[in-house]
């Protein structure tokens, strides 16, 4: 199916609001706790709300796309690596320093996690991604080489 004709079809179809794609996630995944034969329901759902946030720009994904969100969302991979290792020290700290609260702990590690994060991010992640796009663009570059080369030696060949 060409791109156009796609587009076309997502017009004509009716564009489910947010909430009620959120709220049939929510029913969803509650059900599956109780029937794991419900799983596909959840997966549904969870198809259908992606397919929502990449398709079109409505309410949640215009919150989705907040300045802070995009901020958190970029380091998220580098929060998922500490997080553990950052909530076990807090939860060993916060005692000493405060009385043992979980709302203290939770706060502290969420923002402790982002700041180590961030800086995961900055040394870490961000050169490793700009050393790979220099290695495709390498790869890349051989072969636009490669293939002209082929060309030149062969120019009546398909």
């Amino acid at each position: 199916m060409s791109a156009p004709l796609c587009r076309d079809l997502l017009k004509k179809l009716p564009a489910l609001p947010d909430a009620l794609i959120c709220l049939l996630l929510s029913v969803a995944y509650s059900l599956v706790g109780h029937n794991d034969k419900l799983v596909l329901l959840f997966s549904g759902a969870t198809a259908l709300l992606i397919a929502s946030l990449v398709l079109r720009r409505g309410p949640l994904r215009r919150f989705l796309e907040r300045p802070v969100l995009v901020y958190i969302g970029r380091r998220s991979y580098a929060m998922y690596l500490i997080h553990v290792l950052v909530a076990d020290a807090v939860g060993h700290l916060t005692p000493k320093v405060l009385p043992a609260n979980w709302f203290a702990v939770v706060t502290f590690s969420y923002l402790l996690s982002l700041a180590g994060a961030s800086l995961m991010y900055l040394t870490i992640e961000r050169p490793c991604i700009g050393l790979g796009r220099r290695l495709s663009n390498r790869f890349m570059d051989r072969e636009r080489v490669r293939q002209a080369a082929e060309v030149q030696a062969f120019p009546h060949m398909p």
